[in-house]
């Protein structure tokens, strides 16, 4: 009775590390994620901005053009 006893213990405490050692790797893969999330939104911040400034620096070439346009006859 002992003996089955310190089995099934044995057996539960099996399943319980290997449960354990599930989630410590999808700890670690949801924590690898959020840094790629994290990496991937600071870059699209970066080029978002770049994006603005190139459209900024698009449309006052086109007001200089615009500009110049109007003094052109034809």
């Amino acid at each position: 009775m002992v003996a089955s006893s310190v089995m099934a213990i044995d057996e539960r405490n099996t399943v319980i590390a290997s449960a354990y050692e599930e989630q410590v790797q999808v700890a670690h893969e949801v924590d690898s994620n959020l840094v790629r999330i994290r990496d991937l939104s600071a870059q699209s911040a970066v080029r978002s901005f770049q994006t603005c400034r190139a459209s900024d620096a698009l449309a006052d070439l086109a007001n200089g053009v615009n500009a110049r346009l109007k003094h052109v006859q034809l």
